[in-house]
């Protein structure tokens, strides 16, 4: 099955021929969330918030007017080497590396938001995107971030920080 998230919700689910069918409505939705962020500040193995280096890039955003938008265009811009199919990688790896695909951006992104005291968290899935290897209009798995602003949850992709429009994303 799918989850309910702040950005799906299902509609209608049915089984046919040994085979489901759900039926998702995607958008922005206001779910209400009055559960404990903690967790979602804490430092893990991949995010390193006690390296200097993870800290001091995310004084960078102490003072911003809006630092969701403003750490998903720098994680963009500084991960200059876009690869595809690497593992995940610990934050600090990817901020001096400035390498990596969806997961990295993610990494970062999550690792300088929590930085900023900002709520945050991975998500995977799939997107959908008009151009991939050569094909049009079509799934492919992809990781991104929510932050958790205003009191409510939020799509981040630093992947495409210009162009996020959330009917796009399928949470897993």
């Amino acid at each position: 099955t799918l989850p309910e998230t702040p950005n799906q919700k299902i509609i209608a689910e049915s089984k046919k021929h040994n085979r489901k069918e759900i039926t998702l409505q995607t958008g922005e939705f206001f779910l209400e969330d009055n559960l404990p962020k903690e967790k979602y500040l804490r430092n893990t193995p991949f995010l390193n918030l006690d390296s200097p280096e993870i800290s001091n890039t995310a004084k960078k955003f102490k003072n911003s007017k809006d630092p969701v938008k403003d750490v998903s265009f720098f994680v963009y811009n500084h991960i200059s080497d876009k690869k595809e199919g690497i593992p995940i990688i610990p934050a600090l790896t990817i901020l001096k590396n400035k390498s990596g695909d969806c997961t990295e951006h993610t990494v970062l992104t999550i690792a300088l938001l929590r930085a900023n005291n900002i709520p945050a968290r991975a998500v995977m899935g799939i997107i959908f995107s008009e151009n991939f290897h050569d094909k049009k209009n079509v799934f492919v798995y992809h990781m991104w971030a929510e932050a958790f602003v205003n009191g409510k949850w939020v799509i981040v992709d630093s992947t495409r920080p210009w162009a996020i429009k959330y009917n796009r994303y399928i949470a897993f």
